[in-house]
């Protein structure tokens, strides 16, 4: 796996996904976090960058395989990873575009969707 950058930035993040393992592969190879942590007895794992001691956490707790919550209903619209450069951010663009994720430009921003239809927007910071 290709490593974020030094100097990308992330604040704590806890999603729900859907599978574990579909997260994993998503946040850590085609996006660019180290690989912290995976339990599927409690039915989470996070990922992390290279300062501590923030992550990005991802479980199962809705059940495996359980969808997203409707459009309407309250929660995280979309959270946001701030690369050190455009040429860092077009590496982290490709990588998602390579490993099958929806992409689209919004609102200065490039919005990737994960394979449980959570949105990350990446902005060069």
């Amino acid at each position: 796996a290709v490593p974020l950058p030094a100097g990308t930035h992330i604040g704590h993040v806890h999603l729900h996904v859907a599978d574990l393992d579909k997260a994993m592969a998503f946040y850590a190879d085609a996006v660019g976090f180290g690989w912290q942590m995976l339990s599927r007895r409690i039915r989470m794992a996070d990922v992390v960058t290279d300062y501590p001691p923030h992550i990005l956490a991802f479980n199962t707790w809705a059940g495996e395989g359980a969808p997203q919550p409707p459009a309407d209903s309250a929660g995280l619209r979309w959270f946001t990873i701030v690369a050190p450069s455009a040429a860092a951010l077009a590496d982290i663009r490709a990588r998602v575009t390579g490993a099958g994720a929806a992409v689209r430009e919004v609102a200065g921003a490039i919005e990737a969707i994960d394979p449980a239809g959570n949105r990350l927007r990446l902005v060069v910071g």
